[in-house]
Parts: structure tokens; C-alpha cells; sequence
């Protein structure tokens, strides 16, 4: 029965729920309200006062809106316009703080023509120029003192000097994908501050790349801590991985289509990662020329979460996940395994496990029997005749999806095949089981006469099975 009390409870509920709703919506209102301001037809100017929002992108504009009315500009957005220079008067006495020129490829941006007190003034701490066909590095940028991120990624810029980014103390994000970039310098180097850098490098374009190994060891940097936490480099030759050893900080490395081969990721018997080991989580070396699991690489990285060793030449795996307990992923895809020796004990949190496009003949006993947390294993594309039940755990984890198609099944294994039949044939009754959809409906076996039998149709039409099989 409910007494008074109850109901004041539920009514104070009720109150507090409508005030909160009401204060949201008021908030909502101060902040996304529309400014007097327009600076160009078509713009829209949104925010309450000393935090606007001015969107003028889209437009074919080819002179800079003009801004004096605005004292601070939280986001400035004049991308995809046709813009090829900024004025010095555009902002009149206004503060920005994120600054968006990218998508103005009208003969190229020039953004050099803004003096050093426009630039000093503005304050920007996020600037993003990508996609603006900029022939360099706009000599601008070394006086943005406060900036903290800056995208200049998807230009035409072949080099990067030092004396541009020497006093960008304060950086923290450096992106430079996708330009024909021939060298780096040292500019990772005189950022103090960079934690997060983005290169990608188009083999196309190169002629002569500098190997930054060489450039490091030329100033005998040995000690040198680069304070990097996420490092990307894409398409980049790279002849030796020794300059890693210098980044101390790192948490993300991505080495993809760099040409990595075993030589490349270690120096005398050692990790290339060993001052990093400790904070390393992330680690992609996809398409690449690796031949061998890279067990020195990654010794002691026991904070290691994602591995991505896909499309390379490996052809033994004999791994332990008490390597690295905190591993989740691990991808090995598109190599050319035949061996496979895997340890997954109960303590390990692989959930995500890819084998597939392999040449994987056989599946130890035990091999995934205690990966309990697994929720995808793809073993499709092998050269697997049968999958024993014994492989896998007792009982499989709820959340789990098996692959298994593209596998030469042998339909005269004996238990081996007992259960799968029995398995897919339960879970199209039931909609409940680990197999995928496409396999359920789709997985084959091979007899002796070189016919393919589906699995599901074999169970449907009153299978024979022995006594004594394991089937669950």
C-alpha cells in the first residue's frame, strides 16, 4: 500500500526531473540562439555572447566574410569556400579559437598574406587546412604560439623545415597525411609538447626519402625522449625501424605498408620498442613483409590491447596470450600459416581473433578451449578438413560468432563431423549458436566422391549419428 511518504517521494521525483528538462532546454536555448551577426549571405551565427559559433562553409565565397562585430569566435568554420588569401581586417578585434580552412583549393590557399598581429591576435589553438592544395607549409603557422592541434593533411607539401614549428611549444596533435612528403627534418623533435603524430607518404611521389633513422643519428640523439603517445606512419619505405627506440611515450603505433621486413623491427637481439614497452597498447604492422611472428618486438608489452599483424608472410604462429593478458585483439589475417600453436588460458580477454585467408591445416585440441571472453573467431578461408569439438570450450560463450566457411570439410571424420552437423542443424532450429548466418545456411563438407553436401541439409534429412560423439 502506498503511504504519503511514498508519494511526496515520487513527487519531488517528478519536480526535479521537469526542472532539470527545463534548465536543459533553457541552456540550450543561450547557447544555440541565433547572433545578430551575419557576415555573408547564406553564413549562420549561433551562440550567446563570447561564444559564437560562425558557419560560412559551402558558400563558393571568394572574399573572407567580414567579422568586427564578434569579440570571441569559439568556431570559425569557412570550409569549401573558394578563398585565396585572409585579409588583415576580416576579424577585426575578435579572439578564434578553432579555425576551419579546409576545402579551398581556388588556385591554392595563401594563407601568408595574414600579418604577424592578425595571426598573434586571433589566438587559434585548433587550425585545420587540409585538402587546400598548399604547395608548403604556410610560413604563418611559426607564430601561433597557443595552437594545439593542427591539420594540415591532404596538400601538396613535400618538405617539412623545423623553423616553421620551433615555436609551436604548445602542440600537441600534428597531422600530415596525405602529402607527397620527401622528408620530415626534425620537427618531431623540437615539439616538446606532440603527442599525437599522423604521416602518411605516397611511394608514388618519392624520389629520395630520407631515412629517419639517419637524420636522428647525424645529431647523436640517443637519450632523447619524444614525448609521441600516437604515431602513424602509412605508406613509408622504411629501410630500418631503429628510430622508435627514441619514443618513450608511446600508447599507438601504426607502421602500414611501410615494406617492414624482420631485420627492420629490432637492433642487436633488441626491441625497437623497448622504451615505449610500458605504455604500448596499440600496435598495427599490417601489409607488410613480415616472415615471423614478432615475439622480440613485443616483449615486455604488457599493456598491449590491439594487435594487427594482417596481410603479412607469416607462416608459423606459436604464441601465448599470457604475453600479454590484456590483449583483446589480435588479428592475423591474409598470412600464409600453416602451424598454428596458440595458448589461450583462463585468464586471457581475447575477444576478437582472426584467422582467416590462411593455410591452416589443423586446430590443436585445446586450442581455444578456455576463450571464454571470445566473441569473433574467424578461421574461414584455411585449408581445414574437420574441426574437432574439443577445440573448442565446453560451453561455447554466448556472445561468440564462428567462421568457418572456405574450408575444404571432409564429410568422413567421424565425430569430427558429427557434431557440426548436429550443431548447425540445432542452431537453425533454435536461432541460437555460435556459427555465423552464412555458415549455418552455407557450410559444406566433401565426400569421397568429390560431392558437396550442405551441413544443415545433411541434419535435415535424418542424419545417422553414432552413439558415444561428443555433440554439444
Amino acid at each position: 500500500m502506498e503511504t504519503r511518504r511514498d508519494r511526496n517521494c515520487t513527487t519531488m521525483l517528478l519536480l526535479a526531473l521537469v526542472f532539470s528538462t527545463l534548465l536543459r532546454s533553457a541552456l540550450c536555448f543561450l547557447w544555440f540562439s541565433e547572433c545578430d551577426v551575419i557576415p555573408a549571405p547564406g553564413c549562420t551565427c549561433i551562440g550567446s555572447e563570447g561564444y559564437y559559433h560562425v558557419i560560412c562553409n559551402d558558400l563558393d565565397l571568394v572574399d573572407v566574410p567580414q567579422l568586427m562585430e564578434l569579440t570571441r569566435i569559439e568556431l570559425l568554420d569557412f570550409s569549401a569556400n573558394k578563398f585565396t588569401a585572409l585579409g588583415d581586417n576580416c576579424f577585426g578585434n575578435g579572439i578564434v579559437t578553432e579555425f576551419i580552412l579546409t576545402d579551398n583549393r581556388y588556385q591554392g590557399l595563401n594563407f601568408d598574406d595574414c600579418t604577424l598581429h592578425l595571426i598573434q591576435k586571433l589566438s587559434i589553438t585548433h587550425l585545420k587546412l587540409s585538402n587546400d592544395w598548399l604547395p608548403s607549409v604556410p610560413s604563418a603557422i611559426r607564430n601561433m604560439k597557443y595552437l594545439l592541434t593542427l591539420d594540415l593533411s591532404a596538400n601538396r607539401i613535400k618538405y617539412i623545415e623545423t623553423k616553421y614549428f620551433s615555436r609551436l611549444e604548445s602542440l600537441r596533435r600534428l597531422e600530415l597525411k596525405g602529402n607527397p612528403i620527401q622528408t620530415v627534418g626534425l620537427v618531431f623533435l623540437s615539439l616538446p609538447g606532440l603527442r599525437e603524430l599522423s604521416l602518411t607518404i605516397d611511394r608514388r611521389l618519392i624520389r629520395d626519402v630520407a631515412d629517419l633513422y639517419g637524420i636522428i643519428g647525424e645529431f647523436n640523439m640517443a637519450v632523447i625522449k619524444i614525448l609521441v603517445t600516437k604515431l602513424t606512419l602509412e605508406d613509408f619505405p622504411i629501410g630500418s625501424a631503429n628510430f622508435l627506440r627514441h619514443f618513450s611515450h608511446l600508447e599507438s603505433l601504426r607502421l602500414s605498408r611501410c615494406s617492414l621486413e624482420d631485420k627492420a623491427i629490432q637492433t642487436k637481439g633488441k626491441s625497437i620498442l623497448r622504451a615505449s614497452k610500458d605504455g604500448l597498447q596499440y600496435v598495427d604492422l599490417s601489409d607488410n613483409r613480415l616472415s615471423s611472428f614478432p615475439r622480440r618486438l613485443l616483449y615486455q608489452t604488457g599493456r598491449l590491447v590491439h594487435l594487427d599483424l594482417s596481410s603479412n608472410l607469416i607462416e608459423e604462429i606459436n604464441y601465448s596470450c599470457s604475453s600479454h593478458p590484456e590483449l583483446r585483439y589480435l588479428d592475423l589475417s591474409k598470412n600464409r600459416i600453416q602451424f598454428l600453436r596458440i595458448g589461450i588460458d583462463e585468464r586471457a580477454k581475447l575477444a576478437y581473433l582472426d584467422l582467416s585467408d590462411n593455410q591452416i591445416l589443423t586446430i590443436e585440441q585445446d586450442a581455444f578451449k578456455h576463450a571464454h571472453h571470445l566473441e569473433h573467431l574467424d578461421l574461414s578461408g584455411n585449408l581445414l578438413g574437420y574441426l574437432s569439438r574439443a577445440s573448442f570450450p565446453d560451453e561455447f560463450p554466448p556472445s561468440l560468432t564462428l567462421h568457418i566457411r572456405k574450408n575444404p570439410l571432409k564429410c568422413d571424420v567421424g565425430c569430427n563431423l558429427q557434431w557440426l552437423v548436429w550443431r548447425i542443424g540445432r542452431q537453425f532450429d533454435t536461432g541460437s549458436g555460435p556459427f555465423s548466418w552464412y555458415d549455418v545456411h552455407n557450410a559444406v563438407c566433401t565426400d569421397a566422391l568429390g560431392r558437396h553436401l550442405w551441413l544443415l541439409s545433411m541434419y535435415q534429412s535424418g542424419f545417422k549419428f553414432y552413439p558415444g560423439c561428443d555433440l554439444k
